[in-house]
């Protein structure tokens, strides 16, 4: 008969604790199972040393010098872009100033008075050889002032606008007002604006325009003192009248004259301004139809 089997006393609680605090302190190793799991385990552990060892890329002082030229470089370029478009803006303005400057001064030379028998002046005429070249530049002035941030400024708008204006050119003339209206409050480039637009409507045929537009002309001096407003009003109306008699509307012109009239009493007897608002009364008072 064999030998007796030997048996284990079954582990107590404490045991059991004994054995588990030793489990917890002496982790198993993980061993390979085979040389080919070894094999494949040493190339990862390598690799995994060698990234921790290799120096990040903003630690390297040539790439950092290198990216801080490539940054000085971009901002050198856009800082060059912005003074060449400010350049060019700037050209562009005094360009326009010296093309303003010429027309305005053509269209003054230009202009030719008609007096009456009694050396009175009654209207203005335009020198025909003039205005080939003021034509030229204005149209040149339209095209810097179109291309121009903002489209220029109301003045320059006048400008353009009038010298298209004094070539019959009112299709320009009334698209430059019309936009430099837009542009300003000021009253006397305001009022000015609105003379040209009513006079190349009227030109244009367009009668109910060119007397709306002047309402907004006459309108527009109600904020005035009472003596400037008067003397505005002449101008105004006077200007006006002008219109309608060329249109040949007669009885128009006698209705705005009347207008005329009537503001010129408004001004102190032998001031200035009422010499001045009796000039422009006798250079379109005459007949009717012109």
């Amino acid at each position: 008969m064999g030998s007796p089997l030997t048996r284990r006393r079954p582990m107590g609680a404490r045991g059991r604790q004994s054995q588990a605090k030793r489990a917890e302190s002496n982790p198993p190793r993980l061993v390979p199972s085979s040389a080919a799991d070894l094999r494949s385990a040493r190339p990862a552990a390598v690799a995994s040393i060698e990234s921790s060892a290799r120096p990040r890329w903003y630690r390297e002082a040539s790439v950092v010098v290198a990216v801080l030229a490539l940054l000085t470089s971009i901002a050198a370029s856009c800082f060059s872009w912005q003074q060449n478009i400010q350049q060019q803006k700037f050209a562009a303005r005094v360009e326009l100033s010296q093309l303003i400057e010429r027309m305005n001064t053509l269209q003054h030379d230009g202009s030719e008075n008609i007096n009456n028998d009694k050396g009175e002046l009654i209207g203005v005429a335009n020198a025909g050889e003039v205005i080939p070249e003021i034509l030229a530049l204005a149209r040149q002035a339209a095209d810097i002032a179109d291309q121009l941030e903002g489209g220029g400024t109301a003045s320059e708008h006048y400008s353009i606008a009038s010298a298209f204006k004094f070539c019959g050119e009112y299709e320009q003339a009334t698209r430059f007002a019309q936009r430099g209206l837009t542009k300003t409050s000021e009253l006397t480039v305001q009022t000015g604006l609105l003379h040209i637009k009513a006079h190349s409507e009227f030109r244009l045929g367009d009668y109910a325009a060119g007397r709306s537009t002047m309402l907004l002309a006459i309108r527009a001096r109600d904020t005035q003192p009472p003596a400037a407003r008067a003397y505005g009003l002449v101008h105004s109306y006077t200007y006006w009248a002008e219109q309608e008699r060329r249109s040949g509307n007669c009885d128009g012109w006698k209705d705005v004259m009347a207008k005329a009239r009537t503001q010129l009493e408004q001004l102190p007897a032998g001031s200035a301004t009422r010499q001045q608002g009796s000039k422009w009364i006798k250079a379109v008072g005459g007949t009717c139809p012109v």
